[in-house]
């Protein structure tokens, strides 16, 4: 039996909601704020071809992105965006996957169960909604506003429900690097990440997107 990642949501928004309108691309609130570390992962699955991603800075106005610092989501969302256009969706699976590297995280717990459903956590500690951070580990409250990161797991996978603002590859190459991550620590190494197809995608202009995950 895999251990519950333990979480509250602030009072202030109330018992968990089903998941909001997430649209690809579009901060749902001025207010949100991203990791200039974003911008690293970015770099990362660029590899030699990083000069895009200044370039899709530059046209922005922007000159460069500090790890450490915050910056406003809708800019972090304009530059995937940018950087998706300029070499294709693929890129997008390289972003998330660095993702998990340059990130914070809690520490990694042992089994895959346990390390997709931290995911939600990490994501919402990588996040501030107007100036706080969207989870506090030392009272494990969670801030609504910028979607979830659903783990269900069954018999012989792992269903994640995302409806999150940043691009479905994007969302795949997170859940494919948190995944690796775990079976590097003592699950079969081979691990799959599929969109499932058969169920509503944002890439079709729905709420969120489903993963089956299979090692």
């Amino acid at each position: 039996m895999s251990r519950e990642v333990r979480y509250r949501r602030s009072s202030a928004e109330g018992t968990a909601q089903p998941p909001s309108d997430m649209v690809q691309y579009v901060s749902p609130h001025p207010g949100l704020e991203g990791p200039g570390a974003t911008f690293a992962s970015v770099a990362t699955a660029l590899g030699a071809h990083g000069d895009i991603g200044k370039k899709v800075l530059s046209t922005l106005g922007v000159s460069e992105l500090v790890a450490g610092e915050w910056y406003p989501l809708q800019l972090l969302l304009d530059v995937l965006k940018g950087v998706a256009q300029a070499t294709g969706d693929h890129t997008l699976l390289g972003i998330g996957k660095a993702i998990v590297d340059h990130a914070v995280w809690p520490a990694m717990p042992p089994t895959m169960v346990d390390a997709l459903q931290l995911i939600d956590v990490a994501y919402h500690m990588n996040h501030r909604l107007d100036g706080e951070v969207m989870f506090d580990p030392a009272t494990g409250v969670m801030r609504e506003g910028i979607g979830h990161y659903r783990c269900h797991p069954e018999k012989h996978q792992i269903i994640m429900v995302c409806d999150t603002p940043y691009p479905s590859e994007l969302d795949r190459g997170i859940l494919l690097g948190t995944a690796r991550r775990a079976a590097s620590r003592g699950v079969r190494p081979r691990v799959d990440v599929v969109l499932d197809e058969s169920r509503p995608s944002r890439k079709r202009g729905a709420d969120s997107c489903t993963y089956r995950v299979t090692w």
